[in-house]
């Protein structure tokens, strides 16, 4: 039987980014026409940092300011656009997120 350490790899964490990234698409476009979306919202920032490594301590107001100013910075590029490219925006995103948590640890 796995550890639960050996489940969490790259592809789950790249997996719910991007699910959270077409979370975040579908709901702003709603706040568009007005819809009102929050209690629909999926939050799962806070589990994706975790998964990355960061700590309890290390998630604080800043980083979730820069992950969503990270995540809204894709909610401008078209939906067709926006899905065939899901997959590298994705990866991207997690790559910035292991490179800050690196930058996290270098600084400790």
């Amino acid at each position: 039987m796995q550890s639960d350490a050996s489940l969490i790899t790259p592809e789950l964490i790249v997996k719910l980014i991007k699910e959270e990234m077409k979370s975040h698409k579908l709901i702003y476009g709603l706040n568009d026409l007005l819809i009102i979306t929050e209690p629909y919202y999926c939050d799962l920032t806070h589990s994706i940092l975790t998964l990355t490594g960061f700590s309890v301590e290390e998630q604080n107001e800043n980083l979730y300011n820069l992950y969503d100013e990270w995540m809204k910075s894709y909610l401008s590029i078209d939906a067709y656009e926006f899905h065939q490219e899901l997959d590298t925006m994705a990866h991207k995103l997690y790559q910035k997120l292991i490179s800050l948590k690196l930058k996290h640890q270098h600084n400790e």
